[in-house]
Order: C-alpha cells, then structure tokens, then sequence
C-alpha cells in the first residue's frame, strides 16, 4: 500500500521538576493510507495533540521515524512540510488585522505558489467555503464560523497532500457543519487526500472517518476501520417507555428495582434506556414493571453508536 504517513516506534519523553520521565508517547507504530480520512480519539492526555504537533514538526520526537509521503521528517524536512496543511483549534494560524484574501494570499506567497496558480486557488477555496461575501472584511469581525472555514482555507491554499483538522466543526452552524462535512469526504474520494481529524465530537468523527485510532496514556489502544471499532463495543442498548403512574412515586421505585438503567421523566412518561445483554434479562425487567402495575408503552432497541 501507499502510504501518505508512516510512523514507526515514535516516543515522546517530557522530564517533571523532580525529573521523573513521562511518555507523552510510548512507542507508537502506525502508518495511513493515501485518501484515507482517520479520526484521532482519546481522552485528554491521550498523546493525540502531541502526536499532530509532531507530524507538523512543531515538536520533535525523543525518538523514531518519521515519513510524510516518503519524505523522512528529520532527513529532508522542506519536502515533509510541504506535503502538510493543518487547522489547529481556535483559529491560530490567522492574521486578524486584515481580510481573508490578504490572509489567503500571504499563506499562498509564504509557501512559493505562482501568482496565477494562487489567484485560481484562492477563488476555488473562497468559493467551496462559502467565503466569498467576506473576503473584503477584517478577520476579526467575522463570525466565529467564517473564521474557522477561513483557517482551513489557508491550510489548504498549497494544495496539500495531507491534511489535520483539529475540530473543524468548532463554531459552525448546522448547514455549515454538514456542507464541511462533505466537501471532507469529497477531498478524500475525489482528490486522494488523506486526513487526519481530532475532535471531541464523536458523532462528526462517526459521519466522517473511515478509520479509528484511539490512544490513552500516550498509547495505541485501537486502529481499526469504523465499523470494526463499533463492533468492539457493541451492546444491546434498549429503551423502555412507561406510562407515569401518578398513584405513587414510580419513578423512585424503578430506581430501586432496576439499578443498571438510566431513569428520567419526560410529561407522562418514564423513559429506561440501558445495556440489556440478553433475551432473558429483557424478559425480567419486563417482568418486574409488570408487577409494579406498570403500563409499558414502547420497547426498542437503540442502534449503537461512537
């Protein structure tokens, strides 16, 4: 396979005050596809920062190899670079004092573009974001949406190989969510790039990603394609509607009798929702809400999600 990124055996070491040592990562192995979009997951801490801040050589790993399209990292770092276009959260790499053409073409000379290449690809990118509006404007009054789509633009303004996405979506709206939503999966299926995307929000990253790595404590805990990581998982996740029965504190009695389900009241009803692992075990807190003289409305089985 050709592969767009390859990491082999990365560690990070950070010294405390007391120098005791912390891997921040600890022995990391992988490599990604060309055209493949990989969601980075994890808890805070993880190592997922820390690893995308080493892809873009903003930080140098204690040790191991490095290859960006086939370009090593350390041996030939102009080449590396180029291949790489990264958004970080917030909207760091902007200039806010002046507008998001000035902003687009400072990033585009700054990175060697012919000057007729670069006007064609500013249009291209102010058009596919939607920015064209605003790209007289001062940067800092625009919206927090516009400046996000404006961070990415600029990532993109080389035509990168590779692209990191921290939090895309952070910001935007819902129609400007799911119209960057496609044009991700389109970068990917019709122009081969390979994206790497962090994010908080696991239901983006279940819409977008092809793949799942997921890290904890500077480790690699999974690599796999979506829908084997769901599968790892995987439970028999159910919700139950009762009828509120106002004779008496019902609510409370369920709490009691059925301890592993999350309890709430909405109006006149009581919604269970929970794992249930089997047949048997369904069958039996059926049973006992029945013999609470409890009216079931619904049972259905909640599709499992990230």
């Amino acid at each position: 396979m050709d592969y767009a990124i390859e990491l082999k055996s990365i560690v990070k070491t950070y010294y405390s005050n007391n120098n005791q040592i912390f891997h921040a990562i600890d022995n990391l192995t992988l490599n990604i596809g060309k055209g493949e979009i990989v969601g980075f997951l994890g808890p805070n801490g993880a190592g997922k920062t820390t690893t995308i801040k080493i892809l873009c050589n903003l930080i140098n790993a204690t040790s191991g190899e490095i290859k960006l399209n086939g370009f090593d990292i350390k041996k030939d770092r102009n080449n590396a670079m180029k291949q790489v276009g990264v958004v970080l959260e917030g909207s760091r790499n902007l200039f806010w004092q002046i507008t998001p053409q000035q902003n687009l073409i400072y990033f585009g000379r700054l990175k060697g573009i012919n000057k007729n290449i670069l006007n064609n690809q500013i249009d291209k990118l102010l058009t596919e974001l939607d920015l064209l509006k605003v790209k007289n404007e001062i940067v800092n009054k625009l919206s927090r949406g516009d400046q996000q789509k404006l961070s990415i633009a600029c990532a993109l303004i080389s035509n990168p190989e590779i692209i990191i996405l921290d939090e895309p979506t952070l910001g935007l709206d819902l129609e400007s969510s799911r119209n960057l939503k496609d044009w991700i999966k389109t970068l990917s299926k019709e122009e081969n790039k390979t994206i790497i995307l962090t994010t908080n929000q696991l239901d983006i990253a279940q819409q977008i990603c092809n793949r799942i790595i997921f890290m904890n404590k500077g480790k690699l805990v999974a690599d796999k394609n979506i829908l084997e990581f769901l599968e790892l998982f995987k439970e028999e996740y159910y919700k139950i509607i009762i009828s509120y029965n106002n004779l008496y504190n019902c609510q409370e009695t369920l709490k009691a009798l059925l301890p592993n389900m999350d309890i709430q009241r909405n109006e006149n009803e009581i919604i269970l929702t929970g794992i249930i692992s089997s047949q048997e075990e369904l069958y039996n807190k059926i049973s006992v809400i029945y013999s609470n003289h409890l009216q079931i409305l619904s049972i259905n089985k909640i599709k499992y999600n990230l």
